[in-house]
């Protein structure tokens, strides 16, 4: 069945909700953005309150991969404040995991994080998928766009940092930022999902336009775009099902500066069509 289609919500529309999708990590408050209904995994946003603290040491039976929105969190004695990437693979352990003054953080499961005390059974965890800490913030722009698939791109204006490429299928996560202004120009198709949390900045396409907060899931093979940027952005994108490459289209028609809203909704977030939300923070 897999994930639906969703282009696009503003996550400031999404309630809080008392914990997480699957139950754990209770004392948190979360906003679910996708899951998945066969195998578990789920895109959400948590918030941390100060003082939070996993009882006892231990480890998920999934993937965990986790990017700081605001605040800082501490996990086996490494802090990860405000941009903080990690991708935690299924049974790596956690001696210690707290946040002490609060932090809200875009986080990714690819299956239902069930947290298991104790040992890491052999066999569970790999270590070559391990990314443990990037500092996004300070992390050169790499640039990289023939490993994206993606050199055709109108690469004046724009930028990316590759967060993560998977040693065995090459699912990718990067941020990509955008000057004002940014003509992207061109329809694009995927033979992967594409997923993106708009970190900052507002970018026009034909759903409307997209502020910080913003967030899609795109199934693989759909014709999407054209773009631009109104004001400067920063994206963080996640390739799903093997690494990103795009074939690039003329529009058929032209993108304005005033695109209203028609999103793409499953059921469960139809009420966001007509929405209020503020643009001003992404969380609070």
């Amino acid at each position: 069945m897999g994930r639906s289609h969703i282009e696009f919500i503003q996550t400031q529309a999404v309630p809080w909700q008392a914990d997480i999708y699957a139950g754990n990590r209770t004392g948190i408050e979360s906003k679910t953005l996708s899951t998945d209904p066969d195998s578990g995994a789920a895109s959400v946003v948590i918030r941390y309150p100060a003082g939070w603290l996993q009882q006892g040491a231990g480890y998920l039976n999934a993937d965990e991969e986790l990017f700081v929105l605001e605040g800082s969190i501490e996990i086996n004695g490494r802090t990860y404040g405000e941009y903080g990437y990690a991708f935690l693979p299924a049974g790596y352990r956690r001696d210690t995991f707290s946040v002490s003054s609060g932090a809200v953080v875009l986080t990714f499961f690819e299956a239902t994080p069930d947290f298991v005390s104790g040992t890491t059974p052999d066999g569970l965890y790999d270590q070559k998928r391990l990314v443990e800490f990037i500092d996004g913030l300070n992390q050169p722009y790499d640039n990289d766009f023939a490993r994206m698939g993606s050199e055709d791109v109108n690469q004046n204006g724009i930028a990316l940092k590759l967060l993560r490429e998977d040693p065995y299928d090459r699912e990718q996560t990067w941020l990509l930022g955008a000057l004002a202004f940014w003509p992207g120009g061109a329809v694009e198709i995927h033979p992967v999902v594409e997923e993106m949390y708009l970190l900052s900045g507002d970018i026009i396409g034909p759903h409307g336009s997209m502020k910080e907060g913003a967030y899609f899931w795109r199934p693989e093979g759909l014709r999407h775009g054209p773009f631009a940027t109104a004001a400067p952005t920063l994206h963080l994108f996640r390739a799903k099902g093997g690494p990103l490459s795009t074939e690039f289209y003329p529009p058929e028609e032209a993108l304005g500066w005033e695109m209203p809203y028609k999103p793409i909704l499953p059921k469960e977030f139809a009420y966001l069509a007509d929405a209020d939300w503020a643009p001003e923070k992404t969380t609070r």
